[in-house]
């Protein structure tokens, strides 16, 4: 019989999607932020995309993810235009995010 592998060995090569401390979206509502980068992916858990976003929260490095399609699709009209980098602040309405 095989050896039963450890997921802590097997997974402890795999890299994080970015630098830096991952966050809550919710630890950054209402805060100036410099979004850096941020890359999509068909999501796991509901119909659309799932996004990970990189940011500066002043000098510390950080990113969250999201499933929130206004964001993603402000996040992807910012690439579009070649605005990012980008300073935005984060906002929740009603029960969706965007950006202010």
């Amino acid at each position: 019989m095989a050896e039963v592998p450890n997921a802590k060995e097997v997974l402890k090569d795999t890299a994080p999607i970015f630098d830096g401390e991952k966050v809550s979206i919710d630890a950054v509502l209402n805060k100036e932020i410099t979004i850096m980068d941020f890359r999509t992916s068909p999501s796991t858990f509901h119909e659309g995309d799932y996004c990970a976003v990189s940011f500066m929260n002043g000098a510390i490095s950080q990113w969250f993810t999201t499933g929130s399609g206004v964001l993603i699709s402000q996040l992807r009209k910012l690439r579009e235009l070649e605005k990012i980098p980008a300073k935005a602040t984060i906002t929740k309405v009603k029960r969706y995010y965007t950006m202010a």
